[in-house]
């Protein structure tokens, strides 16, 4: 009888042990995912969005392009450098207009916002300064949040629970 005691305790551990490896990497795997799915997800939603705007500009843009004149639309008739310096600072002017709505303006054809045609225009330090804290922004949010450790939590509790009876006495 104590053979069979022996044996049934070795394999009773046996299983424990393997369990435990078990959940260890199952635990692993998890983080892992949750490591790499804001990553994917937010790779999901730009590749969508892409999509959809490669899209529409198929559709859209020969029934709308030729409707403009020059002088209400300018950008439209630009190409190369200055479209894409002028979209990008287009980008900051209406970025600033979510911080601080002023002035407005019903009318913004022609010269309203004027075209960038240069890298040395200063205005192009503003357009450097929203898409570098939007790119932060973006870095910080993809980043895995820290589970906080038990003890941390049970010590602050206890030092909150001690902190309210002294100053009920």
């Amino acid at each position: 009888s104590s053979n069979k005691l022996v044996s049934t305790s070795t394999s009773t551990a046996a299983t424990s042990s393997s369990q435990s490896q078990q959940s260890t990497t199952s635990n692993t795997n998890s983080v892992g995912f949750q490591w790499y799915w804001p990553s994917f997800r937010f790779s999901v939603i730009a590749i969508s969005g892409m999509i959809y705007l490669i899209g529409r500009k198929l559709i859209t843009v020969t029934f709308t392009l030729h409707n403009y004149r020059f002088l209400e639309n300018p950008l439209a008739y630009t190409s190369g450098l200055t479209k894409v310096l002028s979209i990008a600072h287009l980008h900051a002017f209406y970025a600033g207009f979510l911080v601080w709505p002023f002035p407005l303006c019903a009318d913004w054809s022609f010269n309203a916002v004027p075209l960038l045609t240069s890298l040395a225009d200063p205005r192009n330090l503003r357009t450097l300064y929203v898409y570098t804290t939007v790119g932060v922004l973006l870095y910080i949010s993809m980043l895995p949040s820290k589970p906080q450790s038990s003890k941390s939590s049970q010590s602050s509790s206890k030092n909150s629970s001690k902190s309210s009876s002294s100053s009920s006495s």
